[in-house]
């Protein structure tokens, strides 16, 4: 079996000679599992928290920020929180996991959502009161990702389907993981 690197949604196989140094760290809601004949880490974090890398070099990191409330309006949904999802590279040491926060429902336009970041890199503005992609995410249909070793729908807007009750919005998620 091959190596094979998940950048921008695409797996794509790379070289033996460009196989990934991946890095060893402790923190968060730990988890190992197994897909295929490779056994992956995860650290998920629900709330702030602090990855320490003992063994420098690579991880897998999604970071989704908190998605928008849902004002009361019939047919309105809050837009989910923007997804990063890609390789970075770490040293050893302690890296923040900055998790933000959903939007607060509202009478109007629902609040936006706070944004995460891991070690200090951010990807993007949180959630607008928009219902779906236009809206500053995911909205209803959500993001999938298996990152933390089961296939889950991240990025909800404050409300998973259209409706007149004004809703918080999703908080963000920070998940890193790595080969093992």
């Amino acid at each position: 079996m091959g190596v094979f690197v998940k950048a921008a949604g695409t797996w794509t196989e790379i070289a033996a000679s460009k196989a990934i140094n991946w890095a060893v760290a402790t923190g968060g809601t730990e988890t190992t599992y197994t897909v295929g004949d490779i056994n992956w880490k995860a650290h998920t974090f629900g709330a702030n928290g602090t990855l320490t890398v003992s063994v420098a070099g690579q991880v897998e990191v999604m970071v989704i920020s908190g998605g928008s409330g849902r004002e009361n309006a019939l047919m309105s949904s809050g837009g989910g929180g923007p997804v990063w999802e890609g390789i970075k590279t770490v040293t050893t040491g302690a890296k923040a996991c900055d998790v933000g926060q959903g939007g607060g429902a509202a009478n109007g336009p629902g609040n936006q959502g706070v944004p995460s970041s891991f070690d200090g890199f951010c990807p993007g503005q949180a959630g607008s009161y928009l219902g779906g992609p236009n809206g500053g995410g995911y909205g209803l249909a959500g993001y999938v990702s298996s990152i933390s070793g089961t296939s889950v729908t991240y990025s909800l807007g404050g409300g998973a389907t259209p409706g007149s009750t004004a809703l918080n919005g999703v908080a963000g998620t920070v998940i890193v993981r790595y080969q093992v």
